[in-house]
């Protein structure tokens, strides 16, 4: 794995523990259920750091050439 993929996967990880946490918070005050807060948190981790590791690696080879 080359040095960029490495960076962007560590990136979108970094980023993705922060927006959860966030998304946590805000589903568990609007919900009021613990429960309910971490399954949407855990749902927007997974799907969001798939979402934004292809935007990196698309961003990379588009500004790239």
């Amino acid at each position: 794995m080359d040095y960029f993929k490495k960076i962007h996967i560590l990136k979108s990880i970094s980023w993705r523990i922060l927006g959860s946490i966030i998304t946590f918070i805000i589903a568990w005050f609007s919900s009021g259920e613990l429960k309910i807060g971490l399954s949407i948190s855990v749902f927007d981790f997974i799907f969001k750091l798939i979402l934004y590791y292809g935007h990196e690696r698309l961003w990379h080879k588009v500004t790239n050439k």
